[in-house]
């Protein structure tokens, strides 16, 4: 900057008759007021008059203009890198949430399936006792079955040895017992006849034994399985 000049103050005494001390008096106040105007030019002399540039340095007014352009680039650079880096961030930061979510769906997932299969095997296990409790009631039935039939078996073989025993076993014996006295082929007195009769009742009565146990067999058999 062009300061303008100074031009000290010139006073001039009114009265002729002033001696010499007022004249040095008004020159001593005239110097201390050039050398005061002139401080300011001073002190802007020895100033650093550079201006700081947008990076935190320091550039002259003559240099100010000069490498902003590079500068400047560098700048946008700069500011397009940590553009980047933070979208990269934010999609780092997305997909990390979103395998949050995936991964606690998962988790339900697998803490309803844990809850089944408890819930299954509570079930299993209910049955398996009842499975179990009906397995010892078959059995000892089925003990008590095998009993029953060899205990008919031995009846059945009982009242077959007491058929053949009685002498009325077969067809022959059949009709020898249906036969009466006036038919004239068998001749026998009346005490023959009524044991005869009182062997085939007894033979009757067997026979209908023997039926029922057979029956009963099959029936118990059924039952039983084969091994």
């Amino acid at each position: 900057p062009v300061w303008p000049p100074i031009h000290p103050q010139v006073l001039v005494p009114l009265s002729p008759a002033s001696d010499s001390d007022d004249c040095d008096d008004q020159r001593e106040t005239l110097t201390n007021e050039a050398t005061s105007s002139l401080e300011p030019l001073h002190i802007l002399g020895n100033q650093d008059t550079r201006k700081p540039d947008s990076f935190g340095g320091t550039l002259n007014e003559a240099e100010s203009g000069k490498g902003m352009p590079q500068k400047l680039c560098d700048g946008e650079q700069k500011l397009a890198s940590l553009e980047q880096s933070i979208q990269e961030h934010v999609k780092k930061s997305q997909m990390l949430t979103q395998k949050e979510i995936e991964n606690r769906k998962v988790l339900q997932l697998k803490k309803k399936e844990r809850y089944q299969l408890v819930s299954q095997l509570k079930t299993l296990e209910t049955e398996i006792k009842n499975v179990t409790a009906s397995v010892t009631f078959y059995k000892s039935q089925m003990e008590a079955t095998q009993k029953e039939i060899q205990l008919l078996e031995k009846q059945k073989e009982e009242c077959q040895a007491g058929i053949t025993e009685s002498g009325l076993c077969g067809p022959l014996a059949d009709a020898t017992c249906a036969k009466s006295p006036s038919d004239g082929h068998l001749q026998v007195s009346g005490t023959d006849r009524n044991q005869n009769l009182s062997r085939a009742q007894e033979k009757q009565r067997l026979m209908e034994r023997v039926k029922q146990i057979e029956e009963t067999l099959e029936k118990l058999k059924k039952g039983v399985p084969k091994h």
